[in-house]
């Protein structure tokens, strides 16, 4: 964890206290699942049995403090006497099932859990959950039924207790639980239900309207922030005017449903609407594919993808074996007047726009903002007429568009926010499917086997395919960050993935009159990351209002860098150059003080000028002119001595400095 002050960034080491070593277990999730909004708490699922704190008895989900302290969430003291809660310790990376961690509120205030044990009494084993747990320390079910004192809506083998995100068939956990955690979202058996927490009441949101007909799946989608609008798919019609079919296989070709919660004489009630109903051809199901992109906050618009014509100018689709010779409809939908605009008509393979194994946020990569009114997606199309044929392999590249529903025009506005400003055709990056793959899609491989000539990221993944966060690569300003393979400006020389901003005019410092105005995306556009590293740089997160953006580099962007390792940085708007980090305190060895150097001034190999090392030679000969030759005899020497005198000393005083030079160097 890393914070910012005064003196610049100053990181810590937050991981978990263990008593022996627990490895590295591949597949499994990190300790850390979720972090507060502003990063002062953590939520931990901790590897092993290594207690991390004294009110702690058996293995249980943490919240790591501001501190460094650790708070158990599963303790003796909220739970009935004698409750066994820990599981069952396979190998030291992990416990089956025990207590796990789902979602929770943006503060880390209320915590849903799932847990294979009851939590709470008058709760019988085999439950599952849901519960949820307060920072007050209390532990709630949340399957109890419609009114105060009823038994639980679900339990047993036939209708389990399903929280949302626990099981396949769940996988959705966004909004799940309202930001104030007074409004919860579940499933018991093949049905879904609202729990209110502060009335003790639970509504079954996907009750048919008069007229309509029982649905057989039931998939949660997403929710308005305070719950009060949600969102799923159905295979039955449980309005009269749903166009529905839930006969072909599991899944069939479901329609969206908003349920609007609201109290009527004293209870919770339900307002239906099926906002996918086809009003142009009645006999054709809307289809409804994988996972709603999104909706606003406040549940005012929503944004699907699906096989249906339900709006002028769209086609019937055939999206589903992820080809791009198919075709499907990308919708906004008003809630407020049901309106619906067909925003783009996309092929088959722009399948991670949806996400491609449907219930799972982990392979989406579209983004709506937070008010609903811009949208960040994906495709494969020349959308808006910018030929996107690599020009390398003439293969059609992916590149990132924008939609902006609050355009002039009626039916707003796309740009293409990544299509070379100058018209050239991309030169695009193969998503490898091969490991490692391109920095920029490593982990999830999304678009594994085609060619990106930009791209933004999908949801960050917990465990397996499980989606708890999306990075805010595009806020209420329609301030995007996109990662780019082509140079989108004249300083990108690196041929390689870069991180670039698109910014509408009359956000930040862009208008029709600046140097990175582009008349055909009608925005700017601006490097982020150097555009000289040779290796590729990849976009992480941004803040809530896009001034901070994330992003890893290998490039040494910072005179405190000086490693060629990949680092993250900060791109800061009205930000400071960044100053020398404090030194790290000594751990270990690193304690030592440094050696002393000896007193005499012995040169070193680099600073020497001499001869060179001293060479040996054998016994009985001595080294002359850097060669070994016989050694004369004692009598043979003293006789030449004679005869030579002052001539022979002066001849011994050179060889004496020579050697003294060459034993210089050899010592």
């Amino acid at each position: 964890l890393s914070r910012r002050g005064t003196g610049g960034w100053a990181p810590q080491d937050i991981a978990t206290p263990h008593q022996a070593p627990v490895g590295v277990a591949p597949g499994l999730p990190a300790e850390y699942k979720l972090f507060s909004n502003d990063l002062s708490l953590g939520a931990v699922e901790p590897f092993g049995a290594t207690r991390l704190s004294p009110q702690a008895t058996e293995r249980t989900p943490y919240l790591r403090q501001a501190d460094g302290s650790f708070t158990p969430l599963v303790t003796p003291a909220n739970v009935p006497p004698g409750t066994k809660f820990g599981g069952t310790e396979e190998h030291p990376e992990a416990f089956n099932p025990g207590v796990t961690i789902v979602s929770a509120t943006l503060d880390l205030a209320h915590v849903l859990l799932n847990s294979s044990a009851p939590l709470v009494g008058g709760v019988e084993a085999g439950f599952g959950g849901p519960y949820e747990w307060s920072s007050d320390g209390a532990i709630k079910f949340l399957g109890w039924g419609p009114s105060p004192g009823a038994g639980p809506v679900c339990g047993g083998a036939g209708t389990p207790c399903i929280q949302i995100g626990g099981l396949p068939g769940g996988n959705f956990v966004r909004h799940a639980i309202s930001d104030d955690g007074s409004r919860v979202v579940f499933k018991g058996g093949n049905h879904l239900f609202l729990r209110d927490l502060p009335r003790e009441e639970t509504l079954q949101l996907d009750f048919p309207a008069p007229g309509g007909e029982p649905s057989s799946r039931t998939t949660f989608q997403d929710a308005s922030a305070d719950g009060s609008r949600v969102f799923f798919t159905s295979n039955g019609r449980l309005t009269v005017d749903s166009t529905s079919e839930p006969a072909l296989g599991s899944r069939g070709k479901p329609d969206l449903y908003m349920c609007r919660v609201s109290i009527e004489e004293g209870h919770l009630a339900c307002a239906l609407r099926d906002l996918t109903a086809n009003t142009i051809d009645p006999s054709e199901p809307a289809d409804v594919l994988g996972a709603v992109i999104g909706t606003a906050d406040d549940g005012s618009s929503v944004y699907l993808v699906a096989n249906g014509a339900l709006a002028p100018g769209a086609v019937p689709g055939d999206c589903g074996g992820n080809l791009a010779s198919e075709s499907c409809n990308l919708y906004r939908v008003d809630t407020e007047t049901g309106a619906t605009k067909l925003i783009a008509v996309l092929s088959g393979a722009d399948f991670p726009d949806w996400g491609f194994l449907g219930e799972d946020l982990g392979t989406l990569t579209a983004r709506v903002s937070p008010d609903g009114r811009y949208l960040a997606f994906m495709s494969r199309r020349p959308l808006t007429g910018y030929d996107n044929r690599d020009a390398g392999t003439g293969a059609s590249d992916e590149e990132v568009f924008l939609y902006d529903s609050a355009a002039d025009s009626g039916a707003g506005n796309l740009v293409c926010a990544s299509c070379d400003p100058t018209g050239a055709r991309p030169r695009g990056v193969l998503d490898s499917p091969n490991f490692p793959g391109p920095l920029v899609d490593r982990a999830p491989g999304n678009w594994a086997g085609q060619t990106l000539a930009a791209n933004v990221p999908g949801w960050t993944r917990f465990f397996q395919l499980e989606g708890v966060y999306q990075s805010r690569y595009l806020s209420n300003s329609g301030r995007l960050f996109f990662n780019a393979a082509d140079a989108l400006v004249p300083q990108d020389t690196n041929g390689v993935m870069d991180v670039y901003e698109y910014e509408p005019p009359t956000v930040g410092s862009c208008t029709a009159s600046s140097p990175t105005f582009g008349p055909a995306s009608g925005g700017c556009v601006s490097l982020i990351s150097s555009g000289t590293s040779p290796e590729e740089s990849a976009f992480m997160d941004a803040s809530e209002s896009g001034d901070d953006v994330f992003f890893l580099t290998a490039s040494k962007l910072a005179p405190t860098d000086v490693d060629n390792s990949l680092d993250l940085y900060d791109a800061s708007v009205g930000g400071s150059a960044q100053v020398p980090a404090k030194p790290v305190e000594c751990v270990g060895d690193g304690c030592q003080q440094p050696a002393v150097p000896p007193s005499d001034a012995t040169p070193n190999s680099l600073s020497f000028n001499g001869a060179g090392n001293a060479k040996e030679c054998p016994k009985g000969k001595k080294l002359r002119k850097g060669r070994c030759v016989q050694q004369k005899s004692k009598k043979h020497k003293n006789k030449h001595h004679k005869k030579k005198g002052k001539n022979s000393r002066s001849n011994g005083s050179k060889k004496q400095k020579r050697g003294n030079a060459k034993g210089g160097g050899h010592k």
